[in-house]
């Protein structure tokens, strides 16, 4: 199987008098914009996603609306999953992941610094690795299953390299 991880898109920036509740703080317009054209990038790769699974904050789930809109997928393939948000260990994460039976390709939209946690414990589970994971960016990881040190990252590429492949 191969997992999708993205981070959302760009979100407005913290503001407890704005957004009392971090996870109602949305995408901005330009965040909107940038991730669409990622999204037809992403398109232009003939993925063939059949879950696309997210953190339940604001941001994340309307980057996986645009995500599947990109796709040309039924937003009936989007699975909300709480264990996703970064308020939840990584670890538990793949615990609830691998409870799922998951198979062929998926999509994970999730945040900062979670996915590269999370991606850590699926290629180098040894080991922090450090990844620059900019808003918007991508990667694809190979694995027989989820789980822990069983991945092989096959590629990972910001937000804007993804819109050039449109």
């Amino acid at each position: 199987m191969e997992l999708l991880l993205i981070r959302h898109g760009q979100a407005g920036k913290p503001s407890p008098a704005i957004y009392p509740n971090d996870d109602e703080r949305p995408l901005t317009a330009n965040g909107e914009r940038a991730f669409k054209s990622a999204a037809l990038g992403l398109h232009h790769l003939k993925l063939d996603l059949k879950t696309i699974l997210t953190s339940p904050t604001v941001r994340t789930r309307k980057t996986t609306e645009l995500l599947a809109l990109g796709l040309e997928l039924s937003p009936k393939v989007i699975r909300v999953v709480p264990q996703l948000h970064f308020g939840f260990s990584p670890i538990k994460a793949l615990s609830a992941l691998g409870r799922m039976k998951l198979r062929s390709r998926v999509a994970i939209v999730g945040h900062e610094p979670w996915l590269g946690d999370f991606l850590t414990l699926l290629i180098a589970p040894k080991g922090p690795i450090a990844f620059k994971w900019t808003k918007g960016g991508a990667c694809l990881v190979e694995t027989p299953e989820v789980g822990r040190g069983n991945g092989r990252l096959l590629w990972f590429l910001t937000q804007d390299q993804l819109g050039m492949l449109k």
